[in-house]
């Protein structure tokens, strides 16, 4: 069995969470989800404000754009609530020092102390 689930908040179209089961799986309901999850428990209070989508086999067009979107939010202004995709590039991440590097650099420091000492 295939198994997608998009939980959104229904009010801001924030995602809340997003998972996809194959496999031996069981297609739990939204109070089994609610009960469950520590991410979905904020709305068990108000569980109308908690929105899902449920795939129970893959769609070709949502399985491509999940793997492709850098940002998944809901549009919760039309009916039915819609997907929204952004494909934006992430940034780069700064370039960071290996451990190594770091390592070194220490010892050069050590090595550079200890020069100075015999002068």
């Amino acid at each position: 069995m295939f198994v997608r689930k998009l939980y959104y908040d229904a009010q801001t179209g924030a995602v809340v969470r997003s998972s996809m089961m194959q496999g031996h799986v069981r297609l739990t309901s939204k109070a089994e989800d609610m009960a469950a999850l520590p991410e979905l428990a904020a709305y068990a209070e108000a569980p109308e404000n908690l929105g899902v989508m449920v795939w129970t086999e893959p769609d070709a067009q949502v399985e491509d754009c999940m793997s492709r979107a850098t940002k998944i939010t809901v549009d919760v202004t039309v009916t039915p609530h819609q997907i929204v995709y952004d494909f934006t590039p992430l940034p780069e991440p700064e370039p960071q020092p290996s451990d190594a590097t770091w390592v070194l650099d220490q010892l050069e420091g050590v090595s550079d102390s200890a020069e100075e000492e015999e002068t």
